[in-house]
């Protein structure tokens, strides 16, 4: 029985692309009819422009073409959720804007056929010029601020095996960050790297605002250390404004007729007050990054259609 390979694509507002893409990929995958079965799994993220009305186009015309139809846009979780939704025995996820070049499929398809069980794409260099200068600082300090491994520029892009995925779907998913779990849990991984290509056509849907949110994010899921951190930095506070605390004791006991301890004191509680109020932030992180891994059971997306699935499904 042959195995089948998944290509996952997350999309959102690229009428463009979809259709070169799909097709493309059905070139390469035709090389591979005699070892492996395959299908292309798109999943819009709500796109408002002709994305949808190209994809059922594609889902008529070739049977191995499916789409996952999100009822809303959830720019954070959508790719996963499309990653988990398929049936491969491996699943390659890219990215809909050929910014990745797709003549890594027979290499990641080669790794995996030699033991490979996760194989992450690695952005050697980008066309993103101060972004991508930017993108290594924030890199730089998230390997400072995590306890593990980070894995740079490295966003999704990868090709990875059923027991892999299998693993990811037995945790909960609205819990877990997937490139954490790419880090912590990712076996017999193989890294390969590429250099980013221009966008085919259309342009990037993030700005600076949505990177920012994204980084964010992944700091959050993936680094535990910054609230220990605020804990460090508000106890040394709170030693410091009592040390100046007995500072302006003494000095002012000792030198009463000509020492004003105003300047001091005004310093000494504003460490002491600042320290408290960092202490008991990093406190509060502490708890809320426990409560988050421990009891939040959200679905990733709410799909508003399948085409093309074993079973067609619409909520």
């Amino acid at each position: 029985m042959k195995k089948r390979v998944s290509i996952c694509i997350p999309c959102y507002n690229e009428e463009s692309n979809v259709v070169p893409i799909a097709e493309s990929i059905i070139k390469i995958m035709e090389k591979y009819e005699q070892t492996y079965e395959y299908n292309i799994q798109f999943i819009d993220n709500c796109s408002t422009d002709r994305t949808r009305e190209l994809l059922r186009q594609l889902c008529n015309k070739y049977p191995q073409v499916r789409a996952i139809f999100n009822a809303k846009n959830y720019p954070m979780t959508s790719g996963y959720h499309g990653l988990l939704s398929a049936d491969g025995d491996a699943v390659i996820m890219l990215p809909a804007d050929f910014q990745v070049p797709l003549s890594k499929i027979p290499e990641m398809i080669r790794a995996w056929e030699e033991g490979s069980r996760v194989i992450c794409l690695q952005k050697r260099s980008s066309q993103e010029g101060l972004f991508w200068t930017v993108r290594q600082m924030y890199y730089t300090l998230l390997s400072t601020f995590t306890e593990g491994t980070v894995l740079r520029n490295f966003t999704g892009s990868g090709m990875y095996d059923k027991k892999f995925l299998d693993f990811c779907r037995a945790t909960n998913p609205a819990t877990s960050n997937f490139l954490q779990m790419v880090q912590i849990y990712g076996f017999a991984l193989t890294v390969i790297q590429y250099d980013e290509q221009k966008r085919k056509s259309g342009h990037s849907k993030n700005n600076f605002f949505s990177l920012l949110l994204i980084g964010l994010n992944r700091f959050i899921n993936i680094s535990t250390m910054a609230p220990k951190i605020a804990v460090g930095i508000g106890v040394v506070l709170s030693a410091v404004s009592l040390v100046l605390g007995v500072v302006t004791g003494v000095l002012d006991a000792l030198l009463w007729h000509s020492f004003s301890p105003n300047t001091l004191l005004l310093l000494s509680g504003m460490y002491f007050i600042g320290g408290i109020i960092l202490f008991f932030i990093g406190l509060m992180g502490m708890y809320i990054i426990k409560i988050d891994q421990r009891t939040l059971h959200a679905p990733l997306v709410a799909e508003a259609e399948r085409l093309n699935f074993p079973e067609e499904r619409t909520i």
